[in-house]
């Protein structure tokens, strides 16, 4: 059954007195006791229980505070068929943020549908993030399922407007629609055909009297020959060698080189190995644009002010024809585009984890070393030098994770720090745990040489991790 949650929170300032505890805590059982329609959540809740809950008795009033041990306490006892309402508390904790144990319970029980309602004294008790708080209030609550009131707002999402008595809307709802109203003008711009974005698709440039797109010859040829051989039947692989093969820049390296891409960031790949790979040439096979139309909103943000992204569904992009000079023709960019059809990315990708990830690069690039698992055994190889291949100086040999580990306890045996007596029965089981929490990098440049640095943290870290 689903009911209703109170959110109640105190902030760290001292003589918060307005906003305790106590204070919200009457103002929202005041609000439930007044409201009779909210009742109409708790399936066959009779209004005497209610009364009796509301007069001082606990009966059926369950509290979820900031304390974990009690919060834990508390959920293992619920059972979501006899209670009304449950509090969740954040006692004297900060709304800067959302990482507080009492809301992310809220959210988590929201998730499983123990409640449906959630009432709150005012948006600031929420969070004083504004911009989140109104990420929560038109994305993540309708999403759950939820109801917020807020009453000192004198706002309900269920009407999804403000009352008489609210004397304006938050600054957060100001904001969106202030956002949405420069979203509507920038794809009205694209239903135009005007680009609004920075640099066009490599093959074309912009006319620095108008905008808009046009050929940019040199490497415009470069895009025509990738699409000739993608329809004489040759696939990504085999594209990328040829590309290599007969030193044709890369976008970044020719954008660098004619000026057009003017920032500089530090790359570990010497410029003489700045390559094409398969990725790329996908990227240029893939583009709509190249016959001459402009294809605008492929992705979205997840949230309002969220840096996360997700793909658009083909409705929901604005396409127009004819915008600007094609490099190739809407049929020949079907048959081009049969050549990648079967490299297509999986929907689902499991995270692979390990004790040694992020730490392992190789010796020669720098870059960190791709991982694998062919049946029980993981490997890892140099992913620069198989899409380089012979251009790259890297090793092309593949490392079993397990000849790395090897190496990295055959390390540890001269550089490990001295223990404490009492620690030393520990030392046999703990050794290749701190060992690999240890290892600061790993470079290799082949299997005989292999180069590992520790970071060696205080004593106490050590002893910690070894009574874990």
């Amino acid at each position: 059954m689903s009911g209703i949650a109170l959110y109640l929170r105190s902030s760290t300032l001292e003589g918060d007195k307005p906003n305790s505890i106590e204070e919200q805590r009457q103002l929202l059982r005041e609000f439930f006791k007044e409201h009779k329609e909210l009742w109409e959540t708790q399936e066959g809740t009779k209004e005497q229980e209610i009364q009796d809950i509301l007069g001082g008795g606990k009966k059926n009033i369950h509290t979820v505070d900031s304390e974990p041990l009690e919060a834990m306490k508390v959920i293992n006892s619920m059972d979501s068929s006899d209670y009304d309402y449950i509090e969740y508390i954040d006692e004297e904790c900060s709304g800067a943020d959302f990482e507080r144990l009492a809301w992310k319970q809220l959210i988590e029980d929201a998730k499983k549908k123990r409640i449906r309602i959630v009432l709150i004294s005012d948006f600031r008790r929420m969070g004083l993030d504004t911009l989140e708080v109104g990420d929560y209030l038109e994305h993540i609550f309708p999403l759950l399922g939820l109801r917020l009131i807020s009453i000192k707002n004198h706002y309900d999402s269920k009407s999804g407007s403000f009352s008489e008595k609210s004397e304006k809307e938050p600054h957060f709802l100001r904001k969106k629609e202030t956002i949405e109203k420069r979203e509507h003008s920038v794809r009205e711009q694209w239903k135009a055909g005007k680009d609004t974005g920075g640099r066009p698709p490599f093959g074309y440039k912009k006319d620095t009297k108008n905008g808009d797109w046009k050929l940019d010859e040199e490497a415009a040829a470069y895009v025509r020959k990738i699409f000739d051989w993608a329809i004489e039947g040759y696939n990504s692989v085999q594209i990328t060698y040829f590309l290599n093969e007969l030193h044709i820049p890369t976008p970044s390296e020719y954008n660098k080189r004619t000026g057009k891409q003017k920032m500089s960031y530090n790359r570990k790949v010497p410029d003489s190995e700045l390559l094409w790979d398969a990725g790329k040439v996908r990227n240029i096979l893939s583009r709509y644009e190249y016959t001459g139309a402009l294809v605008k909103g492929k992705r979205k943000q997840v949230a309002m002010h969220s840096s996360q992204t997700t793909k658009t569904s083909e409705e929901e992009r604005i396409l127009i024809k004819g915008t600007h000079e094609a490099i190739v023709s809407e049929q020949e960019f079907e048959q081009a585009k049969e050549s990648v059809r079967l490299a297509k990315k999986p929907t689902y990708r499991r995270k692979r984890e390990f004790a040694l990830k992020g730490k392992l690069h190789c010796g020669t690039c720098r870059l960190a070393l791709a991982y694998v698992e062919n049946g029980n055994q993981a490997y890892l190889y140099c992913p620069h030098k198989a899409a380089a291949k012979s251009h790259a100086a890297c090793s092309s040999e593949t490392y079993p994770l397990s000849l790395l580990e090897e190496k990295i306890l055959e390390e540890w045996k001269f550089q490990k720090p001295e223990v404490r007596d009492e620690e030393k029965d520990m030392q046999k089981e703990i050794t290749k745990d701190i060992a690999f929490a240890m290892v600061d990098s790993i470079y290799v440049y082949n299997r005989e040489k292999i180069e590992v640095n520790f970071s060696f943290a205080p004593a106490c870290f050590l002893r910690k991790s070894m009574l874990q």
